[in-house]
């Protein structure tokens, strides 16, 4: 290799020396490098972790529509078991079992009483003209004081009616009695046509409530024992 080859390869790694260095970044261009990179770094961080809960909610709302789906099916399974069990106990008087207690008020100028629909009896009795001893309304019984109904056979199954709701057949769920009588009948249904009547009938100025029970078409859901 002769001498003007060796000075051409100098200058050569002189002048790539020389570029690098020219072309080396500043510290100021290397931290704006760094910050790029930090941002990018965070902002893909950002983006996982957002996708992370993105799937982490999905599989949450998943599972409580799941949760949501099984409950209502047990709900749906137990009722449909509830109904089952009252048809098995109670046979056709079943469809009473279940309902809202409600009260309708018979009222004279001497008398006060209240019927629930629950059992069709008489609740509570209040005689308006009398005070207790300690001026109280004179109320001769209330609530669960008293009892009444009637028990009796369908086939195989076990009646009590002090226990089913009666439906109300008077469109008012207060009357008084001024001038004429007034009546209360409430319905114990069975099926259509088919059904225990009770009927209370208040008149003015008196302290007797007369009362009545009707069985219509119940001669084959009664067991004549």
């Amino acid at each position: 290799m002769d001498r003007n080859t060796i000075i051409g390869i100098v200058i050569i790694f002189g002048i790539i020396i020389l570029f690098s260095i020219l072309n080396q970044p500043s510290k100021e261009e290397l931290e704006v490098a760094r910050k790029r990179q930090d941002s990018i770094i965070k902002v893909n961080e950002k983006i996982a972790q957002e996708k992370i809960q993105n799937e982490l909610a999905a599989k949450e709302a998943a599972r409580q529509e799941l949760t949501a789906d099984t409950t209502i099916t047990d709900s749906i399974k137990l009722d449909s078991i509830n109904k089952v069990n009252l048809q098995n106990r109670l046979g056709l008087f079943s469809q009473s079992a279940e309902g809202k207690n409600e009260f309708i008020t018979l009222e004279n100028n001497k008398l006060k009483v209240l019927i629930s629909t629950l059992g069709g009896r008489v609740y509570s009795a209040e005689l308006k003209n009398y005070k207790t001893w300690d001026s109280l309304h004179l109320i001769l019984f209330d609530g669960d004081s008293s009892t009444f109904g009637l028990r009796f056979f369908s086939g195989t199954k076990d009646i009590h009616t002090n226990q089913l709701f009666f439906t109300p057949v008077t469109g008012e769920n207060k009357l008084i009695a001024e001038n004429n009588p007034i009546a209360a009948s409430l319905h114990l249904n069975v099926a259509p046509g088919k059904y225990i009547e009770y009927k209370y009938l208040l008149e003015p100025d008196s302290y007797i409530l007369k009362f009545n029970i009707r069985f219509k078409g119940m001669q084959d859901v009664i067991s004549t024992s």
